[in-house]
């Protein structure tokens, strides 16, 4: 290699292997090493699963991002013409070799499928497999070509040319009518992760900052970290302009910065002019160029470009490869608990299938049973949350995390507090109290109250404990109902024929359950009619207090403008009522006199006055038992309507769905049938299984490996 000019540019420079050569002996042999790793595992496959470092070519159609890469080889190889030269992306390895004499290539679909051809004919090779691949009408596709060449004479570097963006659809072509979407999302996906650098090849003759490549770039690199700029297309440039400020950063601020190269024009190409020669022809034209040979000589040509990219592919592999065995331990465990889910698949003999159908369903019983009996444990608990998808909002978040039998435990509290909160008062207020002793007095002595009549109107208060038991009832029947699909959703979600037949089971048994219960439930209120207690709380609370009671004094009139709302006078209202009535607290008392307004009412004379029909102390001491009986009804029904769901319906339909399922199995002449895997779940299986395959290899060739620090 002959001596550089003052400016770094000298007539030898006529490849990039002559310019990159002793950079190359610097570096080659770490970043040789780094590479054979990554192309090791990128043979494993390993990019389909966790995304590798790439360097990606970027830019619109026709801005020369072929003539780029083809600069970098040192040789043509990629095919030519006026329409769409790159429909698919195309993975170039470009390999440092020097026991190979000139260039050496190998093509394929595949990295594992790579076959030789000879460098002269890669093009029209390329040109025939991308037809195979995309058609023959100009579509663009997402799969790739993989391109290797080796020479002495190139660099190491592992790159993806990706189609150019396409603005509009071309007439007689099988393109979308969304072409610029088309392109622009498949760019896309290469290029958003973080490991991937952008190399967004620009025409220099157009607004730099409006270009689509230099757009997708920021959009996906808003910082510019790792966007690269390559300005091509120089030569055509209007007289007396440069791009002196972009390449200094002071245009647009690409960390990695711009780099100019000339490539070859189409007359050029028409003409077999050489890359070799046209590399001579930039290296003169930059070096005489009245802006550009004053600048810093590595802003220029494709030398330098090379340069550059083997020093990021360096930096990016040095960080990525020691991070690169912990993600694939993580991802490892992702694809293992995801095939747990899915199971080991159907054996193919009838013996077994039938057994399988037998673990699945006792499996998905005893997932029911744990939610049904006790707290579910926490992949259950994750099942019901997932369970729809739904985001909700936070004042819904705590009532939405009671799951399982605690769920059951808070439909219960609710039950036992509506129970609590009905009120008597309501349903039997003191004046319908007043008219039912008035309307229960037959020929006899006054004073007495009726016990049937108490009966009659027990029932009253009694009805109203009817709507909350069956509603709790229903709701318990709902709710785990529905939870018992889900669950069986997600243990049997690869056999879809099972998972009809265990639905169809739970909805039939719960069924007939919720009926038995029901009446179950029907007979304890129904035995709550007969009114009788033993409980010593209501004999303490409705008898007279020891100590309080008073001889009758003589009787007080009452005004007649006080007389009660009965339509008669009382014949004595006493100021103390008889210690049979007497009773410990005055909230019983109403107001001493009798309940109803007078307002209306005829006034009689203490002459004319007819017998009184009900007492302030009679009511009260009515009102009184009422309350202290429902007491102790409501006491018996809030823990007896719970204890009859759980026996009646949670313990039975734990106890028996299994056998259930079993015998609802046998029913049919081939019960080996219902563990047909849905082709979905059988293709996830196949594609989690060849991903563990590739992290077991890169896990083991990583491990063997010496990653540097």
């Amino acid at each position: 290699m002959g001596s550089l000019g003052h400016n770094g540019y000298g007539p030898d420079r006529i490849s990039v292997s002559a310019s990159v050569a002793p950079f190359m002996d610097r570096i080659t042999s770490r970043l040789r090493g780094l590479m054979d790793l990554m192309d090791k595992l990128q043979d494993l496959g390993l990019d389909a699963v966790i995304k590798l470092p790439k360097v990606a070519v970027v830019g619109e159609q026709s801005t020369g991002k072929s003539s780029v890469l083809e600069s970098l080889v040192g040789e043509d190889f990629l095919p030519k013409g006026s329409e769409l030269a790159t429909r698919c992306p195309v993975q170039l390895r470009l390999v440092r070799d020097p026991a190979v004499e000139g260039f050496s290539a190998k093509l394929g679909v595949t990295l594992n499928d790579l076959k030789p051809v000879e460098m002269r004919d890669l093009p029209e090779t390329i040109r025939a497999l991308t037809s195979q691949i995309a058609g023959k009408d100009l579509n663009i596709v997402e799969t790739p070509i993989w391109v290797e060449i080796r020479s002495s004479n190139t660099c190491d570097l592992s790159l993806t040319d990706l189609p150019g963006i396409a603005k509009n659809k071309l007439k007689g072509s099988d393109q979308p009518e969304n072409i610029e979407e088309v392109t622009t999302n498949l760019i896309q996906r290469y290029i958003q992760d973080k490991e991937t650098v952008i190399l967004a090849v620009v025409p220099a003759n157009i607004d730099v900052a409006a270009s689509d490549a230099i757009k997708l770039s920021k959009r996906n690199d808003p910082e510019g970290n790792r966007t690269i700029g390559v300005l091509t297309k120089v030569d055509i440039m209007d007289r007396g302009t440069s791009a002196k400020k972009i390449l200094q950063g002071d245009y647009i601020d690409l960390k990695l910065g711009f780099i100019r190269v000339k490539n070859r024009s189409q007359a050029d190409v028409d003409n077999h002019v050489s890359v070799r020669d046209a590399l001579r022809t930039e290296s003169e034209f930059f070096s005489k160029h009245e802006v550009y040979k004053s600048m810093d000589p590595a802003l220029f040509g494709a030398g330098n470009l090379a340069k550059k990219l083997m020093k990021i592919s360096e930096k990016t592999l040095s960080e990525v490869l020691p991070e690169l065995k912990d993600k694939v331990a993580a991802k490892l465990r992702e694809v293992e608990e995801a095939l747990q889910e899915l199971g080991s698949g159907v054996p193919d003999d009838r013996p077994g299938r039938k057994m399988l159908c037998m673990t699945l369903m006792q499996t998905t019983a005893e997932s029911i049973n744990t939610f049904v009996m006790s707290r579910l444990p926490l992949h259950l608990q994750n099942v019901l949350r997932e369970q729809d998808g739904v985001e909700r909002a936070d004042e819904d978040k705590d009532e939405y995390e009671v799951l399982g039998i605690a769920k059951i435990h808070d439909l219960f509290e609710n039950f036992a507090k509506k129970v609590r909160s009905i009120d008597l008062d309501k349903l039997l207020g003191p004046a319908e109290l007043a008219r039912q002793i008035r309307n229960s007095r037959a020929l006899e002595l006054p004073g007495f109250l009726s016990f049937e009549m108490f009966k009659d109107l027990f029932k009253i208060p009694l009805k109203a404990l009817d709507d909350p038991t069956r509603t709790v009832l229903a709701d318990v029947h709902q709710y785990v109902l529905g939870v018992s699909y889900k669950l069986v959703d997600q243990s049997l979600a690869a056999f879809p024929q099972l998972q009809v037949l265990v639905q169809q089971v739970i909805e039939e048994y719960m069924g007939e359950l919720k009926s038995s219960t029901d009446r179950k439930l029907y007979d304890l209120l129904k035995r709550q009619r007969h009114t009788f207690t033993t409980n010593p709380s209501y004999y303490s609370a409705t008898q007279a207090t020891p100590g309080k009671e008073k001889a009758v004094s003589a009787p007080t009139a009452v005004p007649a403008q006080s007389w009660g709302s009965f339509g008669t006078q009382p014949e004595r209202i006493y100021s103390n009522p008889s210690p049979e009535y007497q009773i410990e607290s005055a909230v019983y008392q109403v107001d001493n006199r009798c309940l109803m307004s007078t307002q209306g009412m005829p006034s009689y004379t203490n002459a004319s006055a007819p017998a009184v029909t009900a007492t302030d102390s009679q009511v009260s001491s009515l009102r009184h038992k009422l309350h202290t009986y429902f007491k102790i009804v409501t006491d018996i029904v809030c823990d007896e309507v719970p204890k009859t769901i759980v026996t009646e319906l949670l313990d039975n339909f734990s106890a028996e769905l299994h056998r259930r399922c079993v015998a609802k199995l046998f029913e049919r002449d081939h019960p080996e049938e219902m563990v047909e895997e849905t082709f979905d779940i059988a293709d996830r299986r196949k594609k989690l299984l060849k991903q563990r395959k590739i992290l077991n290899e890169a896990s083991l060739l990583l491990s063997s490996s010496i990653l540097p620090r």
